[in-house]
């Protein structure tokens, strides 16, 4: 995996110039204090609702949505560029989906690489996930999005059969599962195509599930981000 030098002269910080975020629904919301230089040139989110159309010194911006758990769990992977070994200990997918989807709504494409590459890291250990998991991914996703190809790639390439898992699967997840399967039978070699069929994600090229921004384009990612395909296809651009 190669290894990014880094910039000669880094962006100075001003510590003192921050913001507010309430997360949580009532009673329980609690108000956190974040550093302006460190979360908007990540968040596009966020850098939208601290823009001057919208906000004062004094507004708090509204995440009251969310949880505050998840919240500060990806509070942890801003600073830490790792995920927390909360949700690195955990037996099921479910609780790096949440933070995937956070990240991915606040517009953190940085954040969201760290997050999906530890769920291919942790899927060699976790069974594939459960309907209820997979609904949850197809409930908070567009089509096309990472998270979901990577739960269709689950399904095709390491599900071991075992009846019940699959079980009230989102139809289009069960749609998408079989476009893929397609796919390979067509593009590879009858004598690649088992081959194909059983290459475990942790087998398959890093960065296949990446998306990158104006703010962190492919060149800072830390990994090869391109996929493993006969054409070239590079990852996923979101606009900022």
């Amino acid at each position: 995996m190669p290894t990014l030098e880094k910039p000669a002269i880094q962006r100075e910080l001003h510590y003192q110039r921050t913001f507010q975020v309430a997360v949580g629904a009532a009673p329980e919301s609690k108000i956190y204090t974040l550093h302006e230089d460190i979360f908007l040139p990540r968040s596009t989110f966020l850098r939208a609702a601290r823009s001057h159309d919208w906000a004062t010194d004094e507004t708090i911006t509204d995440l009251t949505d969310e949880k505050a758990k998840i919240f500060e769990a990806y509070l942890h992977c801003v600073y830490r560029d790792e995920v927390n070994k909360t949700y690195k200990s955990n037996h099921s997918h479910q609780p790096l989906f949440e933070l995937y989807v956070l990240a991915d709504k606040l517009g953190d494409a940085k954040t969201a690489n760290v997050i999906i590459d530890e769920i291919v890291e942790r899927s060699k250990d976790i069974l594939i996930p459960f309907a209820t998991e997979a609904r949850y991914v197809y409930t908070h996703s567009v089509a096309g999005s990472p998270l979901r190809m990577l739960l269709v790639d689950l399904l095709v390439h390491e599900w071991d059969g075992v009846a019940g898992r699959n079980r009230h699967f989102p139809k289009q997840l069960l749609l998408d599962a079989m476009s893929e399967y397609a796919r390979i039978k067509v593009e590879c070699a009858e004598a690649e195509v088992m081959a194909a069929f059983t290459t475990t994600l942790q087998e398959q090229d890093y960065g296949r599930y990446h998306v990158h921004n104006d703010e962190y384009p492919v060149s800072e990612c830390s990994t090869e981000c391109i996929y493993n395909t006969e054409d070239g296809e590079e990852p996923m651009e979101t606009e900022a």
